[in-house]
């Protein structure tokens, strides 16, 4: 309703074409004027854009990275998926009001990167570290691409948790320099620090002392018994032995 009457609208189907018809109404003059526009395209347009979005809405659920669309002179969150959020801490709602350099730890080298992606439009791939809402720090490999979005230059924001590859990489970097069992220097790890104090010892004109030590029976108790039993022997015997060392003294295990 409005000062020249009473205002009408709705939509027809008519088999598969769709129609909005518009009614209005002049009380004054009690005149009825109705047109009728044919809107087919335009509902195929938007039947079509709502598979797209529910398309991509599905995708960005499954997969595994994070993923997330950023303003470029902002750097404000415009959306993000579920796992970008649960990475970080936050709901989808309270991520759209962050803003990306205000998440990440290194903000010199995320303002570095996104100097050289607005000047080469070519996409940048960096390891950074992301601060959580606890406050915690996760590294993170993370690729920004710049990309259009309703015509509009976006950023496009990929992240990979690098945690469990970080720490599996620990794990391989402890194994190949420390014994599982005794946690003590390997034989490897043990040559490269006597080569090091070797090195010092000549340079100083100092003396240095290598002892060997041999359990006795130990391969007659190893064949009679279960392993958590000899592994307990040697962790005891390992323990008794670094806590006997001097600071800069070092002991290894060559099993």
């Amino acid at each position: 309703r409005n000062n020249n009457g009473i205002l009408f609208v709705r939509e027809v189907t008519l088999g598969d074409r769709f129609f909005r018809q518009n009614v209005h109404y002049f009380s004054e003059s009690q005149i009825i004027r109705s047109y009728t526009l044919e809107i087919t395209e335009q509902k195929k347009i938007e039947a079509h854009l709502k598979k797209l979005q529910a398309f991509y809405s599905c995708v960005l659920a499954q997969i595994s990275e994070g993923v997330a669309i950023v303003q470029p002179v902002t750097k404000k969150i415009l959306e993000a998926n579920q796992v970008y959020c649960n990475l970080l801490g936050y709901s989808r709602r309270e991520i759209q009001h962050m803003t990306l350099d205000r998440i990440t730890f290194e903000q010199e080298i995320l303002e570095r990167e996104i100097q050289h992606l607005s000047n080469d439009k070519i996409g940048v791939t960096k390891e950074v570290s992301y601060r959580r809402r606890d406050n915690s720090l996760v590294k993170v490999d993370m690729s920004l691409r710049l990309v259009s979005l309703d015509r509009e230059e976006v950023f496009l924001v990929i992240v990979r948790d690098l945690t469990e590859q970080k720490h599996s990489q620990e794990k391989l970097r402890h194994q190949a320099s420390y014994d599982e069992v005794t946690g003590l220097p390997n034989q490897t790890m043990f040559n490269q620090q006597l080569s090091t104090a070797i090195a010092h010892a000549k340079r100083n004109q100092t003396l240095v002392g290598v002892m060997v030590l041999e359990l006795d029976y130990y391969k007659n108790l190893a064949t009679q018994s279960v392993n958590t039993l000899e592994e307990q022997l040697l962790q005891n015997c390992a323990e008794r032995l670094k806590s006997s060392l001097r600071s800069g003294d070092t002991i290894g295990y060559w099993g």
